[in-house]
């Protein structure tokens, strides 16, 4: 709405308010016919003219009367930093503080690549679920979830936890109150905040208490969480009590970054969460130049703080190791990392350079070689590098990284991700288990190990509990989440994987991008909700961050007549024809997708046609021979879940189980969990 005139017609009750930038006219109005189409009520206009205080009144009054405020935020929001839809939406928040905390009114709608972090927008957007509708394109399920919304129901598969809080506040008592009884010296390091007034220099915060991290690790009885369980709280307004609370800490250190020119002035504070207090608090101003000794000063005067003596020269020596003499060679790493950690094509492709800069300034960077190998498996992952250089790289950084330094768990976990791609899963699970072995685990590397490794050679009860580990100690990550719903899909326990779902998507994992619509449309099926089931499917296939996908256009007729089939046995023999016809022109294709040989094995052993199940499988294999690895996560795991159990109890699974090199895995590590299939040969029952 923003820059246009209302009508002067009232607002009725439930209505939907519908605010936007005059630029964003048209993506609103597609938005607005899709709501009044399913007989909502929307308050729209396209008036041209304001009406001064009278104008400005019944603005107030429509705001105050909607029963839900969608905003539109786009590209052209962001770059007006003055316009009437801001004083919208500051209406519309100042009215959340009078609601109920759990009751559901601001809905932010993005309607092109604005990401949400960072955006120009009330804090308050940023504690509810986003929403994109590129071009103001809106699915029947968006429609679905207002109409819910309207009519008092809970939404039962779109409508995610309240806040950044309120997924962890509203998981398992096994993390509640009662259960809080940390270590003296347990200690969160949260991300400094960067004061600086540019974006451009978060870097130096990140830095500064990613090294703080590494050095308190150091010290003989102080447990420090890893950067990625205290990083999962960034830019989200979270009590230092609640988030010392999901750590199990009992101290907490926040600080904040400011520069000018070469000076840099770091403030830093200790507070005891489970009193309140702060126990200490420093603030330093040095040359930039010096910033590896501040990080000494700075760590051993928290030491010495907590533990009431100075350190001992021997533990000042532990505490005062740099990963790198070279400051342009730290700053650049520090960049390429803070890249690594908001994961674009961009990003990923920048976050490299940067570390290989770093790199060939110093050759002895170990860190920078980690960030680097992680960085190239996310790229082989997404499909933003081909798989095989991916992997090469990154087996080749994490190797120089560990011959530099053993201890870097991390590179580790890179070799583990490098060989389970390469279906070398023996020696997968030993580089996972040695990543694993240090006292603070990276919840990525065990969330990673539960859903490439172990649900994809079937042992998924022990990827439930590795799943568990990493929710234990990075409750408000989104990937550790997502992980967490997706073995829960896999199950068969579809509450429990939509909770997750809700609760990632609340920490911000989009619900366009995998697994999210994949573990909808899994749930919707088994509800017979095969309507929705479809909506999800073609968010599942048209992922944006996979570039292999096929576009919705050419699978839209493919997916129609699926799920026809599933409402109407009767027509499972032309969906059949027409997925063998698919797999026909476009297997070639099709195998090099990410989620298409999932789905299409998945529709052929529920129609029962097991002979194309197989036929796809073995092609997919196929291509990743010719490839010689194959992406995490691909079409294995789901080969466990209950709908394939025909699947499994069919005599050609062995050959199958063989070529991924699953009977190795087995005769090592014991059986799948499985009892149904024919591997009775490799000590599997039958």
């Amino acid at each position: 709405m923003g820059d246009e005139s209302p009508k002067p017609a009232s607002t009725p009750t439930g209505a939907v308010f519908l605010s936007y930038a005059s630029q964003n006219a048209e993506a609103a109005q597609r938005i607005c016919d899709a709501l009044r189409s399913a007989g909502l009520e929307v308050w729209f206009d396209q008036s041209a003219l304001r009406g001064g205080d009278a104008w400005d009144r019944q603005i107030r009054e429509r705001i105050h009367d909607c029963r839900l405020f969608i905003a539109l935020i786009s590209a052209h929001t962001e770059a007006r930093d003055e316009g009437y839809f801001r004083r919208e939406w500051k209406l519309a928040v100042d009215r959340t503080y009078d609601m109920l905390e759990n009751k559901t009114f601001l809905l932010p709608v993005v309607i092109d690549g604005t990401p949400e972090r960072g955006a120009a927008v009330p804090d308050k957007f940023h504690e509810v679920q986003w929403t994109r509708l590129p071009a103001g394109q809106t699915p029947l399920k968006f429609v679905t979830r207002i109409q819910q919304l309207l009519s008092g129901e809970s939404p039962q598969s779109t409508t995610p936890a309240r806040g950044p809080m309120a997924a962890i506040s509203a998981r398992s008592s096994r993390l509640s109150r009662a259960s809080f009884s940390p270590s003296p010296h347990s200690i969160a390091v949260l991300p400094f905040s960067n004061i600086t007034g540019s974006p451009d220099m978060d870097y130096l915060g990140d830095g500064m208490s990613e090294e703080l991290i590494h050095k308190l690790t150091r010290v003989p009885g102080f447990r420090v969480p890893a950067r990625t369980s205290s990083f999962a709280y960034k830019g989200r307004n979270a009590n230092v009590r609640d988030i010392a609370r999901d750590l199990n800490v009992a101290l907490v250190i926040e600080g904040s970054v400011r520069t000018a020119g070469e000076h840099i002035r770091v403030t830093a504070q200790v507070i005891d969460a489970r009193s309140g207090y702060h126990v200490w608090s420093q603030t330093y101003d040095r040359q930039l130049a010096d910033i590896f000794v501040l990080q000494d000063e700075l760590a051993g005067a928290i030491v010495e703080a907590l533990r009431g003596d100075r350190p001992s020269v021997a533990l000042r020596e532990i505490i005062s190791a740099t990963p790198t003499h070279d400051i342009e060679a730290y700053q650049l790493y520090l960049q390429g990392n803070t890249l690594y950690s908001q994961p674009s094509v961009t990003n990923i492709r920048k976050a490299i350079e940067l570390c290989n800069r770093a790199i060939a300034r110093d050759p002895s960077f170990s860190r920078a070689m980690c960030t680097v190998a992680l960085a190239h498996c996310v790229a082989g992952g997404t499909g933003w590098e081909a798989m095989p250089s991916a992997l090469v790289h990154a087996e080749q950084n994490a190797a120089r990284a560990l011959a530099i330094d053993p201890a870097l768990a991390d590179a580790r976990g890179v070799l583990g991700m490098v060989y389970a791609c390469r279906r070398k899963w023996p020696e997968a699970e030993e580089y996972f288990r040695a990543a694993l072995s240090v006292a603070e685990i990276n919840p990525l590397t065990a969330q990673t190990h539960a859903i490439v490794l172990l649900a994809s050679v079937g042992h998924l009860r022990e990827a439930m509990r590795e799943a568990e580990r990493a929710y234990r100690i990075a409750p408000a990550l989104a990937p550790v989440l997502m992980v967490h719903a997706a073995l829960h899909c896999f199950a068969g326990n579809d509450a429990e994987a939509l909770k997750y779902t809700d609760f990632a998507s609340a920490h911000g994992w989009p619900t366009n991008v995998r697994p999210f619509p994949h573990i909808r449309a899994q749930v919707a099926v088994r509800a017979a909700r095969y309507s929705e089931a479809a909506q999800w499917i073609m968010e599942a296939l048209s992922d944006p961050s996979s570039p292999t996908e096929f576009k919705p256009a050419e699978v839209e007729p493919l997916v129609t007549s699926v799920f026809r089939a599933y409402a109407d046995p009767a027509a499972r023999k032309e969906a059949l024809a027409i997925m063998r016809k698919f797999f026909a022109d476009r297997g070639a294709d099709l195998v090099k997708t990410h989620s298409l040989p999932r789905y299409l094995m998945h529709w052929s052993v529920v129609f029962g046609d097991l002979d194309l199940a197989y036929l796809v499988g073995n092609r997919a294999l196929d291509y990743f021979d010719s490839q010689g690895a194959m992406r995490p996560t691909s079409f294995i795991p789901q080969l466990w879940i209950a709908e394939l159990r025909a699947f499994r109890r069919d005599a050609r699974f062995r050959a199958l189980a063989t070529r991924l090199g699953l009977p190795l895995y087995w005769q090592r590590y014991g059986p799948p969990d499985a009892h149904d299939t024919q591997m009775t040969t490799f000590g599997a029952s039958s």
